[in-house]
């Protein structure tokens, strides 16, 4: 029999709740914009403090106008404070044409140390967002080990 504990427990909920959010927001709008991830990629998911997780990714524009208003956001599922996002190898779109892609994209993440205890276990949801609206998301776990 698998136990987890409380804290476990309430992430775990938070983060489905947020994910059921998400696609119901991303469903509702899918006909109007649909600027969707391609080529996902995290290259590690347990760090050390003070090294690098690299994500890197296209955006891909498979609506059938032009989509405007496109930012990316990266959020955690308990505490953003565990970590640092340096956003400078993202290029500015903010539009992208019917069918086109934007090329590559990256965000890294480094582990920051909190003073808390190792193994701090985190998820991570990238989203891309079309004016206020999310079109398309990414989640995945970090684990931060001192």
């Amino acid at each position: 029999m698998i136990q987890i504990d409380r804290r476990t427990f309430a992430i775990i909920l938070v983060v489905v709740g947020g994910i059921a959010i998400a696609v119901g927001a991303s469903n509702v709008f899918k006909h109007q914009e649909s600027v969707e991830f391609q080529d996902f990629n995290v290259d590690r998911m347990q760090v050390r403090v003070g090294e690098p997780i690299t994500v890197t990714f296209e955006l891909k524009n498979k609506g059938y106008a032009a989509a405007s208003g496109i930012s990316i956001s990266a959020t955690f599922s308990v505490d953003p404070t565990f970590f640092k996002i340096d956003n400078s190898g993202l290029q500015n779109i903010t539009q992208l044409s019917a069918g086109s892609t934007s090329g590559p994209q990256k965000l890294v993440i480094t582990g920051l140390d909190t003073g808390i205890q190792s193994g701090i276990k985190e998820y991570c949801t990238v989203s891309v967002n079309v004016g206020q609206n999310v079109s398309d998301f990414e989640s995945f776990r970090i684990v931060l080990d001192k």
